[in-house]
């Protein structure tokens, strides 16, 4: 067998991780709901009530309204202060990871059937949806654009083969990036970066590399870091946060200035910058639990704000004081 099909250890403790950290969530009975905690881990509250599943909620851009999974069959809208909560739409398969346009207007999702996928878009009332085939995992762009993995092939080794950008309504594609590019063979979600010009992501070519993509018509793939998962941006736009199987660790947008911030022991995942710049908030799981970490960039001291919950991406308030997360009922 070729040396490159062999994965090393690290990476097979970045698959390990990924799969204990989504069995936590098999395991569990009962309804996950959408939880809201203040900084000082005061006024822990549910804000979704309803006797269903609610899972991986996204924040407006104005911090006004959360969306979200819902009941397996839909998407749910709410108030981040847990009022007016009601259905959006309901879709013939499973609507996932719902994302904001930047003016708050359209709201993007998947949707799966096996191995073919769809992104959906709709206006924030429910009406308006279209669809564009052929197509996952959007990220919203400058200019009211998504970029979003296409040219979908079936299997572990294969999946997507590109990177697109188009108008919301699927005209006007483009190709920006390849797999053959980065000797890859399949791209992961995309991550667009605060001002909508560049995008970030992972190609699995027997590691997995994290990129950088500026968006203007010309630019290939830099390469940031070595091995990545769960990119996500400083507000600024500056620098990234990633984890890689032994830590947490920032790097600028250049792929300059690496820096470990969080050791690998307690398996730090998601990380989440806060609006400010001055936090990030992760998930662990250093036994049989999944807690929800905020690190203070400041001081580097962290503390638990709350525990046993959902492994999924912390969502921070816009004013930074308090964080969204889901948890079992």
């Amino acid at each position: 067998m070729s040396g490159r099909l062999l994965l090393p250890l690290a990476l097979l403790t970045l698959f390990a991780l990924a799969f204990a950290f989504d069995a936590a969530s098999r395991e569990r009975t009962g309804h996950a709901r959408i939880y809201v905690v203040s900084l000082d881990g005061s006024g822990r509250r549910s804000l979704t009530t309803n006797k269903v599943e609610n899972d991986r909620p996204a924040l407006s851009r104005d911090g006004r309204a959360l969306t979200f999974e819902r009941d397996w069959v839909g998407l749910g809208v709410i108030s981040s202060t847990g009022r007016n909560e009601r259905e959006l739409l309901r879709a013939p398969h499973q609507p996932q990871r719902p994302t904001w346009s930047r003016d708050g207007a359209y709201i993007a999702f998947t949707s799966c059937v096996y191995e073919e996928c769809s992104v959906g878009v709709v206006r924030r009332d429910g009406t308006g949806l279209t669809w564009i085939p052929e197509a996952s995992y959007p990220t919203w762009t400058a200019g009211r654009r998504l970029a979003y993995l296409t040219d979908l092939a079936p299997g572990f080794r294969e999946g997507p083969q590109s990177i697109a950008i188009a108008n919301a309504d699927g005209s006007g594609q483009t190709i920006i990036a390849r797999t053959s590019q980065v000797s890859g063979y399949k791209f992961l979600p995309p991550v667009a970066s605060p001002s909508g010009t560049t995008v970030a992501f992972v190609a699995y070519d027997g590691g997995f590399p994290l990129y950088t993509l500026d968006l203007t018509a010309g630019s290939s793939p830099e390469l940031l870091a070595p091995n990545a998962s769960d990119p996500t941006w400083a507000p600024n736009g500056r620098r990234l946060v990633f984890s890689n199987g032994r830590g947490l660790w920032t790097v600028r947008s250049d792929g300059s200035q690496p820096r470990r911030l969080v050791r690998g022991a307690t398996s730090p995942h998601r990380p989440s910058w806060s609006p400010d710049g001055t936090r990030i908030a992760f998930v662990t799981r250093p036994r049989t639990k999944v807690n929800l970490v905020v690190m203070n960039l400041r001081t580097r001291t962290t503390h638990v704000l709350a525990r046993n919950i959902v492994p999924r991406l912390p969502l921070w308030s816009r004013d930074a004081r308090s964080l969204y997360y889901v948890a079992w009922r």
